[in-house]
């Protein structure tokens, strides 16, 4: 892939990960971080074993607002309360108990929340203007996670 350049204004939390490897190029560290995080994110989404519904009613119910311009992980904690808010609808809709998938959500580790977070986003960014039609027959994240680089096993 051809190099970018681009300016990054890092958080506190970013620039002691970017500080913490004395000797380190900024590009290289960048580099090194961020295929550490999606190699976390892609063996946290493979482990989990959720069917097609299920799936479905996790993406719905994690879908971010509609004008949220960029991605944030800072409601990675609460993912579980966003499913569990529209839990009535979700069961009804995917034919799952949301309820016990929300508290499923919420027993998971940082990194599995946080790769479920990722998904969703990534999911939501990917098929905004698909979502209004039926999700494929093969499973949510068939095409359209595996082209966004999150690829779920589906049960």
């Amino acid at each position: 892939m051809p190099a970018r350049r681009m300016s990054v204004y890092p958080s506190a939390a970013t620039d002691r990960l970017l500080n913490a490897v004395p000797g380190c190029t900024l590009s290289g560290r960048i580099s090194q971080a961020a295929d550490a995080y999606m190699e976390i994110m892609q063996a946290e989404i493979a482990a989990i074993s959720w069917t097609h519904s299920q799936w479905g009613a996790v993406l719905e119910g994690t879908k971010p607002p509609e004008d949220e311009h960029s991605a944030s992980v800072t409601g990675w904690g609460m993912a579980w309360a966003s499913i569990l808010n529209s839990a009535d609808r979700l069961s009804v809709k995917w034919n799952v108990d949301a309820e016990a998938l929300a508290q499923e959500v919420r027993r998971m580790s940082v990194a599995r929340k946080l790769a479920v977070v990722e998904a969703s986003q990534r999911f939501w960014a990917h098929s905004r203007d698909l979502w209004d039609k039926e999700l494929e027959p093969r499973g949510v994240s068939d095409r359209r996670l595996s082209s966004s680089g999150i690829t779920p096993r589906m049960a």
